[in-house]
């Protein structure tokens, strides 16, 4: 059997001469379309086009350290093997990064490659040394009886990156995600789905944190992503107050109208139009849920709260207050 060459390299793993190259990817759960390109996988979109992520969609999928063969678009290569070098928590770990290295050069030497090259597996979005990474995969070529030369690309630090690299390079999954549940939190009316959203979340972060005391190495990492989840609570929190205080100042205008025509009229107002205003106006200004009728001369005004399905603010006109109480309350 011939002997395995291993080289290693500074420079572009795009530019190497081999017949394949190793594609850095993740679990492949998330529709490749829903992430932006970042490291290798970026550089491969960019150059190659999007046929070989489409094909990798097709599989489903992959099991951590799996590989998966698709053809190289675009690039010169004869194809291209997408390794799951990073868990769900979007983290690489030892065993990813020897199990990912282990297929790969299976798949390989079942095509017929004899020279195929690594980027650092898991040193990118995955948080893992680059030297750690580096090692790990010369020693899992050096014992894998691959035929062919072995090559292994250290990004160099004085390449400059195009100026859509060094985008995607800023914007992680992370803060897409986050970006995604602001979105939703502050939309009226969705505070019950956000709800749900944010318990997947909380339970993440914790996993998050468990791992960087666990990982040192990628802590750095773990404290952006986890800072980045406050950040976006925090903001949506801040826009449902937001919200929250205009809808109110809203509502006081109209609560001032029908306690002016009760006093002037001696009786509530019977309808909307009775004070200028209008079912339309009122779902547009309070929302959909937005209730007001006259029932014994007693007036009952109510919109919903806008972070919440289910609750009310209803205004007590003898109290000269609001309260928050279920629907059902405003219904009886």
């Amino acid at each position: 059997m011939e002997e395995t060459k291993i080289r290693v390299t500074e420079g572009d793993l795009l530019d190497q001469p081999v017949e394949a190259i190793v594609n850095a990817w993740n679990r492949n759960v998330i529709p490749w379309w829903l992430l932006l390109p970042q490291g290798v996988s970026g550089a491969i979109k960019r150059k190659g086009g999007t046929e070989p992520f489409r094909e990798l969609a097709r599989h489903g999928a992959i099991p951590l350290g799996g590989a998966v063969h698709t053809t190289a678009g675009r690039l010169p290569f004869q194809g291209i093997i997408h390794v799951a070098g990073i868990n769900l928590l979007w983290f690489a770990t030892e065993k990813s990064i020897r199990l990912s290295t282990r297929s790969a050069l299976e798949l390989a030497a079942q095509k017929g490659y004899r020279s195929i090259a690594f980027p650092l597996i898991g040193a990118g979005t995955g948080g893992a040394s680059r030297q750690k990474t580096l090692d790990l995969i010369r020693v899992e070529a050096e014992a894998s009886g691959f035929s062919g030369e072995v090559v292994i690309v250290d990004y160099a630090p004085g390449t400059t990156p195009s100026r859509a690299a060094v985008k995607a390079k800023k914007i992680s999954p992370a803060v897409i995600a986050a970006a995604l549940f602001v979105l939703l939190h502050s939309q009226p009316m969705m505070g019950f789905m956000a709800i749900l959203f944010s318990l997947p979340v909380a339970i993440w972060m914790i996993f998050q944190i468990v791992h960087a005391v666990g990982h040192p190495g990628n802590g750095k990492t773990c404290a952006f992503r986890v800072g980045v989840w406050c950040l976006a609570f925090a903001l949506a929190y801040g826009i449902n107050v937001f919200r929250d205080n205009i809808l109110r100042q809203r509502a006081d205008v109209i609560v001032a109208k029908i306690e002016a025509y009760q006093a002037q009229h001696g009786t509530c107002p019977p309808t909307l139009e009775a004070i200028g205003e209008s079912r339309e106006r009122l779902s547009a200004a309070l929302g959909l849920l937005g209730f007001y009728g006259c029932k014994e001369n007693n007036p009952h005004f109510a919109y919903p709260v806008p972070y919440v399905i289910y609750d009310m603010y209803f205004y007590d006109f003898e109290g000269k207050t609001w309260i928050r109480s279920p629907m059902r309350y405003v219904s009886d």
